[in-house]
């Protein structure tokens, strides 16, 4: 169940729209909040707090609820999901061609209802048939560990990654990487071939393959990501069980040096709840710990990272991020959830190191700090071992 819905028109309180109201707060055990007009909702929004939220919204309120949206991006502590409520789907595309165009790195579409049944069917399932075939169910890049149960995500993980036979789907995931990115890069083409041209590839050289096809200009980084904060992980078990042996054969080495720097952008909405998260005190947790979804590049040298922020940031809705890991190889790390990347990159000059998924980092601190003549973050990282053990 969602924990919040909003019904927003200017008609909410008429009998039909009221009928349908009590509908849904005799079926969801979620609240129900009805708005008569745009202003009253979004000041109600930027009260909520991470809360997973639903809107449904009339046809002809929707452009104006956009833009007073993006207006106010940065009070926000949500990304909610929506839906649209209207009679008439094709005259509600005609006058909003821009639906599908529209940047989702504000919230998700539900897409369009015309009856009361597909709202119903909406709320129940999570989506009805959308425009766009894009879609981001994943909100943030970090998972919240807030109490002692979610301290065994990263093992669970693991878990799904040991359980995976090394064989499992190589060849067909290698092909469907092959299918979907040959036309978009010659060296992803060539790197591919290669590995296809090697019935039986041992681990230690498919590892190696695996690791540089990460730093292939062409969108495969971009998409895995993607399917990882979504948690759509399962597809790419096979990938990422490949780089976890590579490291535990030593195919892929662990880097010598204890820290490092990724400098990139994060939404103020993960930034906000970073800081939030950060000075809560969390009981029976001895610090703040974020369970990071996705892969994490960082480089060994500061200046390289720097380098990555020289950037015009014209988003009100993101912020320049420096982020600065520590980690201590005597602590016992069990899980080595990362590796040097140096010699395996397309580009080596960037110094790279790579985390894998389901790694797991204390948060030292959140800081603000001028990146050129605009206001970032330093956001300070420790690679937590020493609350997450092997049996």
């Amino acid at each position: 169940m969602f924990s919040q819905i909003l019904w927003i028109d200017a008609n909410v309180e008429n009998q039909e729209n009221s009928s349908y109201i009590k509908e849904l707060e005799s079926r969801n055990s979620s609240k129900v909040k009805a708005f008569k007009n745009i202003f009253e909702a979004i000041k109600y929004m930027e009260k909520i707090k991470y809360e997973e939220t639903k809107v449904i919204i009339s046809g002809r309120l929707y452009p104006e609820f956009v833009k007073k949206f993006k207006e106010n991006i940065n009070n926000m502590r949500i990304a909610p999901k929506i839906i649209v409520f209207t009679g008439n789907k094709e005259k509600f595309l005609e006058y909003n061609k821009s639906y599908e165009n529209n940047d989702n790195k504000f919230y998700s579409y539900g897409g369009i209802a015309t009856s009361f049944e597909e709202i119903q069917e909406f709320l129940k399932e999570g989506f009805i048939p959308k425009i766009s075939n894009k879609s981001d169910n994943g909100q943030f890049i970090f998972e919240y560990i807030d109490n002692k149960e979610k301290l065994m995500l990263p093992l669970f993980f693991k878990s799904l990654i040991d359980n995976t036979p090394i064989d499992s789907n190589i060849d067909q995931y290698t092909n469907n990487i092959y299918n979907t990115y040959s036309k978009q890069s010659n060296d992803i083409t060539l790197l591919l071939n290669q590995i296809k041209s090697m019935p039986n590839i041992p681990i230690e050289i498919l590892a190696k393959y695996y690791a540089r096809l990460f730093t292939c200009e062409s969108g495969f980084y971009r998409d895995i990501n993607q399917d990882l904060r979504s948690n759509n992980y399962q597809k790419h078990l096979p990938y990422i069980k490949v780089l976890y042996e590579g490291v535990k054969i030593k195919s892929l080495p662990l880097p010598k040096e204890k820290v490092f720097y990724r400098g990139s952008k994060l939404t103020n909405l993960e930034i906000n709840k970073i800081k939030d998260y950060s000075l809560k005190k969390i009981k029976d947790l001895p610090c703040s710990i974020l369970f990071v979804k996705t892969f994490m590049e960082f480089t060994k040298n500061k200046d390289i990272a720097l380098k990555f922020l020289q950037f015009e940031n014209k988003d009100n809705y993101f912020s320049k991020v420096l982020f600065i890991l520590e980690k201590d190889d005597n602590l016992g790390y069990s899980l080595s959830t990362h590796c040097d990347l140096e010699q395996e990159s397309y580009y080596q000059a960037e110094k790279p190191v790579l985390f894998f998924p389901f790694s797991a980092f204390e948060i030292k601190y959140i800081k603000e700090m001028n990146i050129g003549k605009e206001k970032g973050y330093e956001i300070r990282l420790f690679y937590l071992g020493r609350y997450i053990k092997e049996k």
